[in-house]
């Protein structure tokens, strides 16, 4: 029988709209997606599945009293906010973004996302992974697009789709255990510290 929960746990549904738009603007950066209809079919994904279902994911965090969940999803689902409009307000002649300003704003998610990463260090080594790989992703993106370096696109693209494969089975491990009451997929233990249960929600 499943868990006997009072209130379901966020972040498998978090990750996973995480996990989707991230793969998908993986396989644009690293240029198998090449036609200019992708980015026409990720605008509305990203905001409806990445965006949107993130911002839920992490108000719901809140009120499970995680600041780790609440911080992080908040965060992502804006930041497929901003990335939405920006491309569509771009495609239709309302805005006329910089290339060096958008790589600025991708390193500082990628600041922002290193210092959530030092608090994996308490939770586990799947979620400690996923944010490791998506720093790299938003470092290297980011300096791509600030200098012009289209090498650098190209290694986050490939970074991207690693991030979102370790998130889709972070999440399909947490969905997975809570169903069979037991932790039958592995998230790995608490890498550099002693975790708390009552912070670290996503750790079991």
């Amino acid at each position: 029988m499943p868990r006997d929960t009072k209130l379901a746990n966020p972040a498998p549904l978090g990750l996973i709209g995480f996990a989707l738009t991230t793969f998908v603007i993986g396989l644009i950066e690293s240029g198998w997606l090449t036609s200019e209809s992708a980015i026409h079919t990720l605008i509305p994904l990203a905001m409806a599945y990445g965006g949107t279902i993130q911002l839920f994911a992490g108000l719901l965090a809140f009120r499970t009293g995680n600041t780790f969940e609440t911080t992080g999803f908040c965060t992502y689902g804006a930041y497929w906010w901003w990335w939405g409009l920006t491309e569509l307000f771009a495609a239709n002649g309302v805005l006329d973004p910089s290339a060096t300003a958008n790589g600025v704003v991708l390193v500082g998610f990628g600041v922002i996302t290193t210092y959530l990463w030092f608090s994996t260090f308490n939770l586990n080594w799947a979620l400690w992974f996923v944010f490791l790989t998506l720093a790299l992703t938003f470092y290297f993106v980011g300096f791509g697009t600030w200098l012009g370096l289209s090498w650098g696109n190209v290694v986050g693209g490939y970074l991207a789709m690693v991030t979102s494969l370790a998130a889709a089975y972070t999440s399909f491990a947490e969905v997975t255990n809570w169903t069979f009451a037991d932790s039958k997929v592995p998230l790995g233990g608490t890498p550099f510290g002693e975790s708390s249960s009552s912070n670290a929600s996503t750790s079991d």
